[in-house]
């Protein structure tokens, strides 16, 4: 159970690096992408909330890896997965609003497995 808790703890972890990092730094690029792809996208999200989305998924996915793997405050790594289930909450709803419903199904897949890593981490192999 260790080792599917490691593995979901780097996957996210990338998951979540990549998204916060397109948030908060190459998002104008990420935007023009959407629009050329899918043509004009719904209304964007106000910038400061964006770049705090962002910075929050980036806190997350260092909390995941860097605590546990250095031995230092290893408790942060199943909070850092419920910071992300709040906020996978938090975008299933936008989605759905919206009816982005493929994004609305990779927002409740990465949801469940930030749960399950939290359920992990907290109660069947705590690190």
């Amino acid at each position: 159970m260790n080792t599917l808790a490691w593995v979901l703890q780097v996957v996210l972890a990338v998951v979540f690096l990549l998204h916060g990092l397109a948030y908060t730094v190459a998002y104008s690029a990420l935007a023009r992408r959407m629009r050329e792809r899918r043509g004009p996208v719904s209304p964007p999200l106000p910038p400061a909330f964006r770049q705090f989305i962002g910075v929050a998924e980036l806190a997350a996915a260092f909390g995941l890896i860097v605590p546990p793997a250095i031995h230092l405050d290893a408790w942060l790594a199943p909070l850092s997965a419920a910071g992300l289930v709040i906020v996978m909450v938090g975008a299933a709803i936008l989605h759905a609003r919206r009816r982005e419903f493929p994004a609305f199904a990779v927002t409740v897949v990465l949801g469940g497995l930030a749960a399950v890593t939290l359920f992990l981490r907290w109660q069947v192999v705590p690190l």
